[in-house]
Protein backbone atom coordinates (compact mmCIF):
# COMPACT_ATOMS: atom_id res chain seq x y z
CA UNK A 1 0.00 0.00 0.00
CA UNK A 2 2.56 2.72 0.51
CA UNK A 3 4.22 2.03 -2.95
CA UNK A 4 0.61 2.75 -4.27
CA UNK A 5 0.22 5.49 -1.92
CA UNK A 6 3.57 7.60 -3.27
CA UNK A 7 2.13 6.65 -6.79
CA UNK A 8 -0.90 8.58 -5.87
CA UNK A 9 0.63 11.50 -4.33
CA UNK A 10 2.89 11.65 -7.60
CA UNK A 11 -0.30 11.84 -10.05
CA UNK A 12 -1.89 14.15 -7.75
CA UNK A 13 1.19 16.68 -7.57
CA UNK A 14 0.96 16.31 -11.40
CA UNK A 15 -2.39 16.73 -11.93
CA UNK A 16 -2.51 13.81 -13.86
CA UNK A 17 -4.92 12.24 -15.23
CA UNK A 18 -6.82 15.16 -17.04
CA UNK A 19 -9.48 13.08 -17.69
CA UNK A 20 -10.66 9.78 -16.18
CA UNK A 21 -9.54 7.83 -12.96
CA UNK A 22 -7.03 6.27 -11.47
CA UNK A 23 -7.70 2.82 -10.74
CA UNK A 24 -5.47 1.32 -7.60
CA UNK A 25 -5.34 -1.87 -5.86
CA UNK A 26 -5.25 -1.55 -2.02
CA UNK A 27 -4.25 -4.24 0.11
CA UNK A 28 -5.22 -3.54 3.64
CA UNK A 29 -8.91 -2.51 3.62
CA UNK A 30 -8.07 -0.11 6.41
CA UNK A 31 -6.10 1.96 4.00
CA UNK A 32 -8.58 3.04 1.20
CA UNK A 33 -10.32 5.98 2.88
CA UNK A 34 -6.83 7.09 3.27
CA UNK A 35 -5.92 6.66 -0.63
CA UNK A 36 -9.33 8.23 -1.42
CA UNK A 37 -8.30 11.33 0.31
CA UNK A 38 -5.01 11.65 -1.39
CA UNK A 39 -6.99 12.61 -4.54
CA UNK A 40 -10.77 13.08 -4.30
CA UNK A 41 -12.72 12.40 -6.99
CA UNK A 42 -9.79 10.87 -9.23
CA UNK A 43 -9.77 7.40 -8.03
CA UNK A 44 -11.50 4.47 -7.79
CA UNK A 45 -9.89 2.19 -5.52
CA UNK A 46 -9.85 -1.86 -5.25
CA UNK A 47 -9.80 -4.17 -2.48
CA UNK A 48 -9.96 -7.73 -1.62
CA UNK A 49 -13.87 -7.93 -1.22
CA UNK A 50 -14.36 -5.54 -4.30
CA UNK A 51 -12.22 -7.68 -6.32
CA UNK A 52 -13.66 -10.99 -4.82
CA UNK A 53 -17.48 -9.60 -5.67
CA UNK A 54 -16.82 -8.45 -9.27
CA UNK A 55 -15.50 -12.51 -10.18
CA UNK A 56 -18.64 -13.83 -8.56
CA UNK A 57 -20.03 -11.30 -10.94
CA UNK A 58 -18.27 -12.02 -14.39
CA UNK A 59 -19.02 -15.76 -13.26
CA UNK A 60 -22.34 -15.27 -13.32
CA UNK A 61 -22.55 -12.68 -16.65
CA UNK A 62 -20.80 -13.18 -19.69
CA UNK A 63 -20.78 -10.08 -20.55
CA UNK A 64 -18.87 -9.12 -17.68
CA UNK A 65 -16.56 -12.03 -18.55
CA UNK A 66 -16.21 -10.82 -21.96
CA UNK A 67 -15.21 -7.18 -20.71
CA UNK A 68 -12.75 -8.83 -18.17
CA UNK A 69 -11.27 -10.68 -20.69
CA UNK A 70 -10.14 -7.60 -22.53
CA UNK A 71 -9.22 -5.43 -20.03
CA UNK A 72 -6.94 -7.59 -18.86
CA UNK A 73 -6.51 -10.56 -21.61
CA UNK A 74 -3.00 -10.24 -23.95
CA UNK A 75 -4.87 -10.28 -27.44
CA UNK A 76 -3.46 -7.37 -29.03
CA UNK A 77 -0.89 -6.61 -27.12
CA UNK A 78 2.13 -5.10 -28.88
CA UNK A 79 5.49 -3.45 -28.34
CA UNK A 80 6.69 -0.56 -30.08
CA UNK A 81 9.99 0.84 -30.45
CA UNK A 82 10.75 4.62 -31.31
CA UNK A 83 12.83 7.50 -30.99
CA UNK A 84 12.96 10.02 -28.11
CA UNK A 85 13.69 12.42 -30.39
CA UNK A 86 10.90 11.75 -32.96
CA UNK A 87 8.38 12.55 -30.14
CA UNK A 88 10.31 15.83 -28.90
CA UNK A 89 10.74 13.50 -25.69
CA UNK A 90 14.36 14.00 -25.54
CA UNK A 91 15.23 15.09 -21.67
CA UNK A 92 12.56 13.70 -20.17
CA UNK A 93 13.28 11.18 -17.63
CA UNK A 94 11.41 7.77 -17.25
CA UNK A 95 9.41 8.89 -14.88
CA UNK A 96 7.89 11.58 -16.45
CA UNK A 97 7.35 9.46 -19.53
CA UNK A 98 3.48 8.46 -18.34
CA UNK A 99 2.88 12.51 -18.61
CA UNK A 100 3.73 12.53 -22.15
CA UNK A 101 2.61 9.53 -23.35
CA UNK A 102 -1.00 9.46 -22.94
CA UNK A 103 -2.11 6.47 -25.37
CA UNK A 104 1.00 4.31 -24.44
CA UNK A 105 2.78 2.89 -21.65
CA UNK A 106 6.79 2.94 -21.63
CA UNK A 107 8.22 -0.02 -20.77
CA UNK A 108 11.74 0.36 -21.16
CA UNK A 109 14.76 2.32 -22.66
CA UNK A 110 17.15 1.13 -24.88
CA UNK A 111 20.46 3.16 -25.29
Amino acid sequence: DAQTIASLLTLRSEEWPLNGLVVAQCALARNEQLMHSIYPGKTFILNGSKLGRLLVQSAQDEGLCNIFEQIIGFEGDEFYCCKAGDHGLEGVTFGQLPFHLLGAVAVGIID
